[in-house]
């Protein structure tokens, strides 16, 4: 599932390379094809005084082989995302795109 983007060196010093994600979701083709994927990083945001602190999820490498594009596979596994770590008690996620790595 990996693929050259135009600026390799910036992806990797400015992406979680320092950081392995928690889990990775995928959905794996009848022949053993990785067709899609989604890596998360299980975060805690650290609220002040008596505030609780706030457990999200960072979605990121989201991809899809451009052969398989548009039949719904990010969808069904976002879903899937969404339902694990709402299974964990998170409280919310977030996914943030860079239009430079975005073709």
């Amino acid at each position: 599932y990996q693929r050259r983007v135009r600026d390799e060196k910036k992806f990797v010093t400015q992406r979680f390379n320092n950081e392995l994600p928690a889990r990775r979701f995928m959905l794996v083709a009848d022949n053993g094809t990785v067709v899609a994927h989604i890596a998360t990083h299980e975060k805690v945001l650290v609220r002040p005084g008596d505030a609780a602190d706030e457990h999200y999820c960072g979605i990121a490498e989201v991809m899809t082989l451009e052969a398989y594009r548009r039949r719904g596979f990010v969808r069904l596994l976002l879903k899937r995302v969404h339902e694990h770590y709402r299974e964990l008690g998170y409280d919310w996620s977030i996914l943030m795109g860079r239009e430079e790595f975005l073709q």
